[in-house]
C-alpha cells in the first residue's frame, strides 16, 4: 500500500483513499485479474463510475482474504453506480466530466420551498409538490395511471417503487399536459430509488421491502445487477463463516487446485488443437507428394 493511502471495503469493492480524497474503486475479476475505476463522493452518495482500467491481479481467495481484514466504508451512507445517474429532463446517463462537476459543486440550479406547491416535467414523469411531499405519475405501456413517491437525496431526485395503479389514464391528454408544465431543475440530476444502496452490509443483506430510499435497518437495499462491469459477486461474510479455524491452509489449497485445473484444462484443449492441426498439415503435405510423384 503506497504511504499516505488508505483501503476500505465496501461489498466486493476495495475502495482507495490517498490524503483524504477518493480516487478509485477496485474488484476481482476472473482468472487472477482486477477491474478498478474512479468514484467520486456527491453529499452523502459515493458515485462508482465505470471500469476504465483492467490488469492482472490477486488469485480469487487471496482477493477474498485481504478484503474482508479492511475496514467498512463508512464515509457515506449510500453508494450507487455513475450509469444510475440521470440528467434532468432526459434519460441519459450522467457523464464522468458531469459527475465530477457536481461532486466539486460546479453544477447551479433553481431551489425550492416544499411548502410551495407545483407541478413539473421530469422526462416521461410529473413531478408534483404538494403537502411538504413530492411525487411522481406517469401512464405505463397498458395505459394505466401509475404513481409513487419521490426523495431527494444529496441534491438528486430518485423516483421511489409504483405505489398505486387506476384504470383511467389517458396518454394523449396526460402527455399533452405535461408538455406544458415548467422542466423540472431543482436538483443536479434524477434516478431510481432501487440504484440506491446502503453501504451497510448487514442492511443490504436484509429482504427488501420495496423502499430503497430510507435509514430504517428493515427498509433496505436489494442489490441489483451491475450493469457497466461483468465480474462475479462476492460474499464476504460467506467467506468469513466457510473458512473454519484449522481449515485454512487446506481451503486456501483447494481453491488454488481449482484454479490451477482450469488451467490445465485451457493446456490440454490447446494442446489437443495442436495436434489436430498438425495432422492436418501431414496429411495435406503427403497429398502434395503423391501428386508430385505421379
Amino acid at each position: 500500500m503506497v504511504r499516505d493511502e488508505t483501503n476500505y471495503r465496501l461489498g466486493h469493492f476495495i475502495l482507495i483513499e490517498r490524503n483524504g480524497v477518493m480516487l478509485s474503486w477496485m474488484t476481482h475479476s476472473p482468472f487472477g485479474g482486477q477491474h478498478s475505476g474512479r468514484c467520486y463522493i456527491l453529499g452523502n452518495i459515493l458515485v462508482l463510475l465505470p471500469c476504465d482500467l483492467k490488469q492482472p491481479g490477486y488469485l480469487k481467495l487471496e482477493f477474498h482474504e485481504y478484503l474482508i481484514k479492511l475496514p467498512q466504508w463508512t464515509k457515506t451512507t449510500y453508494y450507487c453506480f455513475a450509469t444510475s445517474l440521470l440528467r434532468s429532463g432526459i434519460h441519459q446517463s450522467l457523464s464522468s466530466e458531469e459527475i465530477k462537476h457536481i461532486a466539486n459543486n460546479k453544477v447551479s440550479h433553481e431551489t425550492f420551498n416544499l411548502a410551495d406547491p407545483g407541478a413539473y416535467q421530469l422526462n416521461r414523469y410529473k413531478i408534483t409538490i404538494n403537502n411538504l411531499a413530492i411525487s411522481w405519475q406517469t401512464i405505463d405501456g397498458s395505459n394505466k395511471m401509475i404513481d409513487g413517491s419521490c426523495y431527494i437525496e444529496s441534491d438528486i431526485i430518485f423516483l421511489g417503487p409504483q405505489k398505486t395503479q387506476s384504470d383511467d389514464g389517458r396518454r394523449r391528454p396526460f402527455f399533452t399536459e405535461i408538455k406544458l408544465l415548467p422542466s423540472w431543475n431543482k436538483t443536479a440530476a434524477w434516478g431510481y430509488a432501487e440504484s440506491l444502496r446502503i453501504c451497510d452490509e448487514l442492511k443490504n443483506n436484509k429482504p427488501s421491502s420495496f423502499a430503497p430510499w430510507n435509514s430504517e435497518p428493515e427498509k433496505s437495499f436489494s442489490p441489483d445487477d451491475l450493469t457497466f462491469l461483468q465480474s462475479e459477486k462476492i460474499n464476504v461474510e460467506g467467506c468469513k463463516k466457510n473458512i473454519e479455524p484449522g481449515c485454512d491452509w487446506f481451503k486456501i489449497m483447494g481453491t488454488r487446485i481449482v484454479e490451477w485445473k482450469i488451467w490445465i484444462q485451457l493446456a490440454t484443449l490447446a494442446g489437443a488443437c495442436w495436434l489436430i492441426c498438425l495432422r492436418i498439415c501431414r496429411r495435406i503435405a503427403e497429398k502434395h507428394r503423391r501428386r508430385a510423384a505421379l
